[in-house]
């Protein structure tokens, strides 16, 4: 059966276990961006995929029996996510 803490103290211990572990995904994907306003300029940047990213952290944190959610609505009257 699944729990939830009752406090964010023991959100907040498990965050900082999983912190420890993680390490940053590598720079796989390459972007360029033009500038429109400098002349046509060109800047490249490497960054990492999302997909890397969510497997790094899914690893971790379900290590640490941590959750990634995301919210598909969020309910305006009861200020909470759906």
């Amino acid at each position: 059966m699944q729990q939830s803490s009752s406090s964010i103290a023991c959100l907040a211990a498990a965050l900082a276990k999983a912190q420890i572990e993680l390490i940053n995904p590598e720079r796989s994907m390459i972007a360029t961006i033009r500038a429109e306003d400098k002349g046509g300029t060109e800047q490249i940047l490497r960054y990492a995929p999302l997909s890397s990213v969510l497997e790094l952290l899914r690893k971790t944190f379900g290590q640490h029996e941590i959750a990634i959610l995301q919210a598909t609505a969020i309910d305006q009257a009861a200020g909470v996510s759906t």
